[in-house]
């Protein structure tokens, strides 16, 4: 069964502006780059969070869907324990100040924009979490409703049951 929902694909347009807007923006995105995911699970955000107007006509599979939550779940532990702690210094030594070239007034505007990108990371990356948390919660009850009690496709990833984990902050 494909997905075809208004509220996943508006859960779906909210989680992906929030991520490109505020975590894989041009001040964060070669420092977010270094988080250790393999390419599948990349693709599955990519799939997500910038590619979602390509299914909005043909919807999306209950496996696939499951499949790129939990690749951006995976992402937000990761970015919690690999970048989060030392996101200014990482920052500078990615020489993330590259993007500051230009005027002095772009520069300056730059410099403020870049630092409010990291000092609201940590709330923006919970942010993110919730909008994640959301968005399974909303297909689980899809999965539940149009599959059937004990007939539901997250039944058949046992990785999923790790989704709690993945996006509640220790």
């Amino acid at each position: 069964m494909q997905i075809k929902d208004t509220a996943v694909f508006n859960a779906i347009d909210d989680l992906s502006d929030h991520y490109l807007n505020n975590i894989y923006n041009r001040f964060l995105r070669k420092v977010v780059m270094t988080v250790s995911l393999d390419s599948a699970q990349w693709s599955m955000i990519e799939k997500l969070t910038e590619r979602s107007g390509e299914y909005r006509y043909q919807g999306y599979y209950y496996t696939e869907m499951y499949e790129m939550i939990l690749a951006l779940s995976v992402f937000v532990y990761k970015t919690r324990q690999e970048i989060q702690p030392n996101l200014r210094h990482m920052l500078n030594q990615a020489g993330s100040d590259t993007a500051l070239r230009g005027g002095v007034n772009r520069m300056d505007n730059s410099k403020v924009f870049r630092d409010m990108a990291v000092n609201n990371f940590k709330s923006n990356l919970n942010i993110l979490s919730d909008k994640i948390n959301n968005l399974y919660m909303l297909i689980i009850n899809l999965d539940k409703n149009e599959n059937g009690q004990g007939r539901e496709e997250f039944r058949k990833n046992p990785d999923l049951n790790f989704i709690g984990k993945y996006l509640v902050q220790d």
